[in-house]
């Protein structure tokens, strides 16, 4: 195992946490009604500002991370996971055409993409 096949995983999982903290930190600035020099609302617009850039760079970084790890017991889920990512990125792609049901599928695929890192990890770790 290389040292690029150690790292890439933990660089894929930290943006996949910085994107999907995008929603509830919007959620949790709302309900707080915080102003715009808090450091919560400057974490969501660094989140919001960023998260075209970084779900991009997730998808290479997970393409990446799939052709140098492609044997083992999780690779099957890992493939799914990376499907799932690749539709989320084509639903964001297709929002205009889908009005406000895009928003909803993508959501709905973030839950089912961190279910399937989950499931991912475990067989990769304890398999």
């Amino acid at each position: 195992m290389t040292f690029l096949n150690m790292i890439l995983p933990w660089f894929v999982t930290l943006c996949i946490v910085l994107l999907s903290l995008n929603y509830p930190v919007r959620k949790y600035c709302q309900r707080r009604c915080l102003a715009s020099r808090d450091i919560s609302y400057k974490g969501y617009r660094f989140l919001r500002k960023s998260h075209r850039v970084l779900g991009i760079l997730t998808i290479i970084l997970t393409f990446l991370h799939c052709r140098l790890s492609s044997a083992g017991p999780g690779m099957n889920i890992g493939k799914i996971s990376f499907l799932i990512l690749l539709l989320m990125f084509i639903i964001h792609l297709f929002r205009n055409t889908m009005k406000k049901k895009w928003i909803i599928l993508h959501r709905m695929l973030a839950v089912l993409l961190w279910v399937t890192i989950i499931v991912h990890i475990v067989q990769e770790v304890w398999m």
